[in-house]
């Protein structure tokens, strides 16, 4: 093992907190990276792995036997689950918003009044649109002074009447959503993880049913492991529809290497030439 880099985890042992694991080891070694980046981009993304171990093999036994032990066993495996939730997609109809311009009045919230058609004005109906008193032909209509009409009582006299779809509210409820303002697809939301392992028996079971519909392990005993270290998270807005087979909280595997490119930026860990083409194995 190269001498320098375990005078960098002597002299870095002080600075890490030790909580017990490597991979408490290595989230602070990212975040220190995060705060140090040009150091660390220096010192690269590999070294960054082997630091992790080395440094939580001599706070654990002074020595970096252990440390050794692990990098000589370790396997970096790339992994894809789902809780089986299916993958919701905003309505193109409302655009989320659950609701929708008013069809009958198209968004105004007004309608053309069908009481005066658009007049304002009724006819009176005491003198039947005359103008003249019924009772008395040389007098003019008490009720309408003689106009023959009357504003109307349905619009006020405004040619124009709220809307009796929706209230003048000028929005009615999206259909095609059913006011929720998502949709649900055939996808399944999913994760991924890079792992960096030197459990055996589990990196000779991912390497030997990669990319096929053979599950690791369900999820619940995944996350009870602590023989390896969770390098890359990728959990947001990943979803496709999986192929039948495909079990929900069970982990498959999409792919292993020995000597991954990494590198290390401001915004932590960056692993190249993932095999996400590998996915296809799974999905339509």
């Amino acid at each position: 093992m190269n001498e320098k880099l375990k005078k960098i985890a002597v002299r870095l042992e002080d600075t890490i907190e030790f909580s017990g694991t490597p991979q408490d080891v290595y989230d602070e070694l990212i975040t220190l990276s995060k705060k140090q980046s040009d150091y660390f981009e220096i010192i690269g993304g590999e070294n960054i792995i082997k630091l992790t171990f080395l440094i939580y093999s001599y706070k654990k036994t002074q020595s970096f036997e252990l440390g050794e032990e692990i990098l000589n066993d370790l396997v970096f495996l790339y992994y894809v689950f789902s809780e089986g939730n299916n993958h919701r997609e905003i309505c193109e109809v409302c655009g989320g918003d659950g609701q929708i311009e008013c069809h009958v009045c198209d968004g105004t919230g007004e309608v053309p009044c069908e009481e005066c058609g658009e007049s304002g004005e009724v006819p009176c109906e005491t003198c039947e649109g005359t103008g003249v008193d019924p009772e008395n032909e040389e007098e003019s209509c008490w009720d309408c002074n003689g106009a023959g009409n009357k504003t109307c009582t349905s619009c006020y006299g405004e040619t124009m009447e709220s809307c009796p779809e929706c209230h003048a509210s000028r929005l009615e409820s999206c259909q095609e959503c059913d006011e929720v303002g998502d949709i649900e697809t055939d996808d399944w939301d999913y994760e991924m993880e890079i792992i960096a392992s030197w459990n055996k028996k589990l990196n000779q079971e991912s390497i030997e049913f990669e990319n096929s519909l053979v599950p690791i392990m369900s999820t619940e005993n995944y996350n009870q492991q602590n023989n390896y270290i969770v390098i890359k998270y990728f959990g947001d807005d990943n979803y496709l529809e999986f192929k039948k087979g495909f079990e929900s909280n069970h982990v498959y595997c999409f792919g292993h290497d020995d000597n991954p490119k990494l590198k290390i930026t401001k915004n932590g860990m960056v692993v190249d030439n993932v095999p996400f083409k590998n996915l296809s194995y799974f999905s339509y």
